[in-house]
This record gives structure tokens, sequence and C-alpha cells, in this order.
């Protein structure tokens, strides 16, 4: 019997870029966080996992809301402008202040019917206004993003600033920021924003360095240390075992792949969010792939869900914790799937067995090889995982055992050996 605790030592060296959204936070090294970059082979993910490592630490996420519900609000009502002096020209007569030396020259010059004018307009140009709404149309363009990903509104994390960029888009479309000019900030904007007597300046040019940090930095070690810094590990005990378990296969499978075929495959994460795909995907250089999918109804309904939807209107679906599939060019697509279960209670680790059988017959065909389904739980189990068996148990200790991976890898990888042939 193993401690229930080493399975979360482990997850703690593990990278957690993939648990998203419903999390609490977790410093991790920038080391760690480093690897993980290398490895994230799809920027649309990168970037979400930026916005998320930004803005949801509770320190950053209630300065967000200080500044877009208190500080901006409150210098938008008497907003500092400057009076400036225009010329305009007008032909075959004016209105306005006369500029006799301006309306002289253009005599001079052969327009006999050109008249020039003073005007006095109001300007909110000023540098560090200039700046402010820079900085908050970044910030509402990265909440977007977030929103976009499924991450806002409604994450646990996410409450302090849900209501952040419907304020922001409000502030600059209905407020005098509507009538500043938008240009690239300059060093010129930075120090006016620094000596500003109002917070919300200083809190904007603040907000700026982070977002150059967050995503404008073109070195991965500041982007390593932001997601060190800002990582996301998931709140319940039984998501964090699932991610464990989940990450765990993932290196499994890569290691045994890349032993077997150096050089021949690439391996890229996806992150853990509403409408994803994969989390991981293994890709080989003649097209064949294992993908790895967490908590999603990936194979069409069997005769279980069938049934229900027929004779009790249902419209759930029963849905493994992880489906790996597995395509080589020229054959039909396969799967195994697996079921975990956080206890140590013996009758329900013996009904996520069941449960695992199950899933022998309710996705019978796309189970095509002889590994078919899969349960892990926390603590060592008497019995070892046997080659042959369609559904296998595993505790922790043993995770992820060769025979399950093998059973994964079956006619995809030639040093695989068929359980018929390993027992004979």
């Amino acid at each position: 019997m193993t401690s229930r605790d080493d399975w979360e030592e482990w997850l703690a060296d593990a990278f957690p870029g993939f648990l998203l959204p419903d999390s609490m936070h977790r410093a991790i090294p920038r080391e760690v966080a480093a690897r993980f970059l290398a490895r994230l082979g799809r920027p649309d993910h990168l970037r979400v996992l930026q916005g998320s490592a930004l803005f949801s630490p509770p320190d950053l996420a209630a300065d967000l809301r200080t500044l877009v519900h208190e500080l901006v609000p409150r210098l938008v009502e008497a907003l500092p402008s400057q009076t400036e002096v225009y010329a305009r020209r007008w032909e075959e007569g004016f209105q306005g202040r006369l500029d006799v030396r301006a309306t002289l020259s253009e005599r001079l010059a052969g327009n006999p019917g050109a008249f020039v004018t003073r005007a006095r307009r109001r300007s909110y140009d000023l540098p560090e206004t200039v700046l402010l709404k820079h900085v908050l149309t970044r910030l509402g363009r990265e909440l977007a993003r977030l929103r976009d990903a499924g991450l806002l509104p409604g994450a646990r994390w996410s409450g302090p600033i849900d209501e952040c960029e419907h304020r922001i888009d409000a502030m600059l479309e209905g407020t005098v920021l509507r009538h500043v000019i938008v240009r690239p900030v300059e060093a010129s904007d930075l120090v006016a924003a620094r000596a500003a007597r109002e917070p919300a300046y200083r809190a904007a040019e603040h907000w700026l360095r982070r977002l150059r940090v967050a995503f404008d930095e073109p070195q991965e070690a500041a982007t390593a240390a932001l997601l060190a810094q800002g990582a996301l590990a998931p709140a319940s005990a039984d998501t964090r075992f699932e991610i464990a378990v989940i990450l765990r296969l993932v290196g499994a499978l890569w290691t045994r792949v890349t032993e077997a075929e150096p050089g021949r495959w690439a391996l890229s994460h996806g992150l853990i969010r509403p409408g994803r795909r994969d989390i991981a995907a293994l890709h080989r250089d003649d097209g064949a792939s294992v993908v790895v999918f967490y908590n999603q109804v990936v194979l069409p309904p069997g005769p279980r869900d069938s049934g229900a939807a027929c004779y009790f209107g249902s419209v759930g679906r029963i849905r493994p914790d992880w489906t790996v599939g597995v395509a080589v060019p020229g054959t039909e697509a396969r799967y195994v799937v697996g079921e975990i279960k956080h206890t140590t209670d013996g009758a329900y680790e013996r009904t996520g067995f069941s449960e695992a059988v199950l899933y022998r017959f309710e996705y019978g065909e796309a189970l095509s090889g002889w590994l078919k389904s899969v349960l892990t739980v926390p603590c060592a189990l008497p019995g070892k995982a046997r080659p042959g068996d369609p559904t296998i148990a595993v505790g922790w200790p043993d995770w992820v055992p060769r025979v399950v991976v093998d059973g994964i890898l079956a006619q995809v990888i030639d040093d695989v050996t068929p359980p018929s042939e390993a027992s004979a």
C-alpha cells in the first residue's frame, strides 16, 4: 500500500499548464515551465495559457478590477485635456477669427479667394492618456481571447475579472476616451504616466509592463517565469489525480516511442479547456499518430447510451476519463479507454473496474485491439497487470505498466510483442 500523497508529489514536478479552468494557484519552477513551453506546439493554446497566467493570480485579478471598475471611471469623469489652436483654410469666405498673416501669404501665393482662420479645440491626446487607451485596448483583447476559449466568465478563479471586458468596451466606446488617438506607445508616454498624479495612469503603466512580459518578450525565459508564477492546478483531489494519471500516461507513451524509433516522433500539448480537442498528440513522420483525450466523449454511442436515449429520453453519455486514439496509415483507427477512481475504498474500486468492463461492450467495435480499457486507482493492488486481459486494473505505484503502453502501441511500433506470443 502506498502513501496517498505519492501521486501529489509526482504531480508537483509536472507542469500544470494543462489544468484549466477551475483551479487554485500554485507556483512551479521556472525550468519546468520552460520544458513545457518547448513542447507546446500550438500558438493559440500558448496565448491562452499566457493570458490565464497573467490574469488569474488573485492579487493581479484584484488590481485589474480596481483599474477597470474604480480608477479609470473616476478619471474619465474629468479627463485631463489641453486646448489646441489650429489653422483652417477656407475658399470664397470664412467664419471665425481671421489669421491675417496666413491669409496674406495665401494671396501672395496666388490664391485670391483663400482665407485662413484660427480656431480652438479641446484635445485629450495627452501622452499618459494615449498610453491608458492603448493598455485598455490590449487588456480587452486578451480578456476576449479567454472568453472565446471558454475560460470567462464562470470559472472559480475568474470571478473578480468576469465583468472587466464589458466595462472596458463601455469606457472605450461610451466615454471621452473614444476621442483619444490610437498610436504606438512611445518612451515619452511611459515617462508621463509614471509622473502623473492620477493613479489610473500609474496603474496603466504597470499593466503595460506586465503585458509586455506576458506576450511581447522574445525570450522563453520571461514567459516561463510568468507561467511558473501564475500556473494553475485543479482544486479537487479527484481532478488532480486524474491529471496525474493522464500526464504520466502521456510521458510513458512518449518515452516508449522515442526509445523504439528515435527521431521519428513529435509531441505537442494542448490545454484542458472547454471546446478543446486532444490534450496531447504524438505524431510520426509517416503520418501515424497517438492522440490522448481527457474527460471527453470521443466515440459514438453504443448500446447503453442508445438504449437509455430510446427508453428513458436520456441525453447524457457515459464518458471515459481518458481515451487514446491510435491511427496508422492504411488501417482503421482504434481506441483504448480508461477509468480513474480516486479512492481507497475496495468496493468503489471494484465499481470502477465494472465501469471499465462496461466500456468494452459500449464501444466494442472501436476498441479493436487486445487492450480495451484500463482502471487506475491511487493505491497498490494485490494483482499485477496481465498481458492479454482486455480490461486491466493498475494502482498508482505501478502506473504506467509496460503492458498498458504496449497494448496502446500495438501495431504502431515494431518491438511490441503480442500477448499470445509473450505467454507462449
